[in-house]
């Protein structure tokens, strides 16, 4: 009887841990706007880098104190089946593991990640080049194109740079779980 209370006790134990379990978030906010940008229950898709600067994608199965669980998958595209999904195996990240998350907008933006500038200087300065060799001579005015398509490319390598990718926690952007 008194193995069978005890046994009844941490069932209780368990069920309630796994009930507040589900009903847990994460959140991502800002501080500098003071606002949240995104949330996260059990069940949803989350992806995110660790200390270790890996990126970690996967599903949110289980959120703790100062931990959260991800099941992590893969997505195969393939000719013969379609989509294929692999799914591996679970693993726990304390909340202090995790430095960073992808951007929220991840919309891809040629005219502001320097795509458009850097295309369009490499390829005026091989047409140059080409048109150059073609005719047999260098002019000023070769190299003046050569010049002005390097500063083109130039630019678009420095809007390249400057382009931020992910939210870095830290003093703008902090996880809590709710």
């Amino acid at each position: 009887m008194k193995y069978f209370l005890l046994w009844i006790i941490s069932l209780f134990i368990h069920w309630d841990l796994f009930s507040q379990e589900s009903n847990r978030i994460i959140f991502l906010k800002d501080n500098k706007k003071n606002r949240i940008l995104k949330n996260w229950a059990v069940g949803d898709d989350i992806n995110f880098q660790i200390s270790n600067y890996q990126w970690v994608q996967g599903r949110l199965i289980g959120i703790n104190k100062n931990s959260v669980f991800i099941k992590y998958y893969k997505v195969n595209y393939t000719l013969y089946k379609g989509i294929d999904t692999i799914w591996y195996n679970t693993d726990n990240f304390l909340l202090s593991e995790i430095i960073a998350f992808p951007l929220i907008k991840n919309q891809v933006n040629i005219f502001n990640s320097g795509v458009i500038l850097k295309s369009t200087g490499a390829l005026f300065g091989i047409i140059s080049s080409i048109n150059g060799l073609i005719n047999g001579k260098f002019t000023n005015d070769n190299w003046i194109v050569l010049g002005i398509s390097s500063g083109l490319f130039l630019i678009g390598e420095i809007q390249h740079l400057l382009k931020k990718t992910k939210h870095t926690l830290g003093k703008r952007y902090e996880i809590n779980i709710l």
